[in-house]
């Protein structure tokens, strides 16, 4: 079960009321995995009109730092266009100059790199806390040969342990 998965009245419940604890990667390029996809509907704000919407479970790996879990929604607008291009591109099922229509059965379980940012925010209780979110998603030819940041040791453990290396093509 993910943690998007809705329950039914009669579902068992499992937790014993611990929230989880999140992780916040430093900015770098990281590989990620889509978990999950719905198709979903935006109902509208002051900056984007009502439309259709992606909205996407993505795990980032950072290596020896842990894993984000992120949301990501990518709007089917034509404003919004370039970066359901990018996502796409990022996963290898659109290619430059191509028009695309979407495979959106393919994107579930994909995988790509993307540059992560820091977002820094205030909670319900006024303190200062820290979310990452997606800054853009890369073009698998300019992902990395090596991933920046999640390869960075964390402060307790040696600096000498080896980087995890990518080779394009290979997930």
């Amino acid at each position: 079960m993910t943690d998007t998965q809705t329950l039914e009245w009669d579902d068992p419940i499992t937790s014993d009321g611990e929230q989880p604890e999140w992780t916040t990667l430093p900015p770098g390029t990281y590989p990620f995995t889509v978990t999950q996809m719905m198709r979903s509907r935006w109902d509208g704000s002051e900056k984007v009109p009502p439309c259709n919407m992606a909205e996407l479970s993505i795990t980032v790996d950072g290596g020896q730092l842990g894993e984000a879990k992120l949301t990501e929604r990518l709007f089917l607008l034509k404003k919004w266009e370039w970066k359901l291009s990018q996502f796409f591109r990022s996963l290898g099922l659109k290619k430059h100059g191509e028009p695309l229509v979407p495979n959106w059965p393919a994107v579930e379980g994909a995988r790509g790199y993307c540059a992560l940012k820091v977002r820094t925010y205030t909670d319900k209780e006024g303190q200062q806390r820290t979310s990452n979110s997606i800054d853009r998603f890369l073009d698998p030819d300019k992902a990395p040969a090596v991933v920046s940041a999640s390869t960075a040791a964390p402060p307790s453990a040696p600096a000498s342990e080896a980087p995890v290396t990518w080779t394009p093509g290979a997930f």
